[in-house]
């Protein structure tokens, strides 16, 4: 299992994808409506999540698995609710010897483990994985959503662990290629928003009652 301390808003600031102002918006928007950090620095339009999953990769030395390689089994899906797999964006891939194997969006939440062993008397075997499949794959496996026909090529990995030094290369090849995010206007008024919200400085009921009067 990986074992490590720092928290996935830290390491996204090591990793030079947001910076500290971006990383308190996003826990000032987490506090007041909730939701998952990794997914509501996308919804803020701070990072990719394919950007959070390569970040991942390098800091916990582990690969981003592809759902679609797994074959997925009956006693898996059995094993974990389909409530719980949307509260913990999590989704079960093999049931073997009492250790549940689970696709998840952050590995390194020890905690989240820790809760989801206890809940379903299961060994957690955590492993990488984008938001998107995993949403994907519970719609399918549980709600019998059909798979879009057409979908983001990615390499496919048979293993699921491998030293950061085998693909470091080639990632920091692909991050130069990459064009840095620009901050926007939009970014910047969801920043302050948050943070008059949380510092009590203004209420969200008043927030939508002032842009009504302003648009209005």
């Amino acid at each position: 299992m990986v074992t490590i301390k720092k928290k996935l808003g830290e390491m996204l600031v090591e990793e030079g994808l947001i910076d500290n102002l971006q990383l308190n918006s996003a826990l000032g928007h987490q506090r007041q409506w909730g939701g998952h950090l990794g997914s509501i620095f996308v919804e803020m339009g701070f990072v990719d999540e394919k950007d959070i999953a390569a970040a991942l990769e390098r800091q916990l030395g582990i690969r981003c698995i592809n759902i679609d390689d797994f074959d997925v089994s009956e006693a898996a899906i059995e094993a974990m609710k389909v409530d719980i797999a949307k509260k913990y964006m999590a989704f079960p891939l093999m049931l073997e010897d009492k250790t549940l194997t689970l696709a998840m969006t952050n590995p390194a939440e020890l905690n989240v483990i820790d809760e989801l062993q206890f809940m379903l008397g299961y060994r957690i075997k955590p492993v990488l994985a984008l938001e998107s499949d995993i949403k994907r794959a519970i719609a399918y496996h549980y709600e019998g959503v059909e798979r879009p026909k057409q979908r983001i090529d990615r390499k496919s990995v048979q293993e699921v662990e491998i030293k950061p030094t085998e693909f470091k290369q080639e990632q920091e090849t692909l991050r130069q290629e990459e064009p840095k995010r620009e901050i926007t206007q939009k970014m910047v008024i969801e920043a302050l928003i948050s943070l008059l919200v949380e510092k009590g400085i203004i209420t969200k009921d008043e927030m939508l009652n002032r842009l009504h009067d302003r648009t209005g």
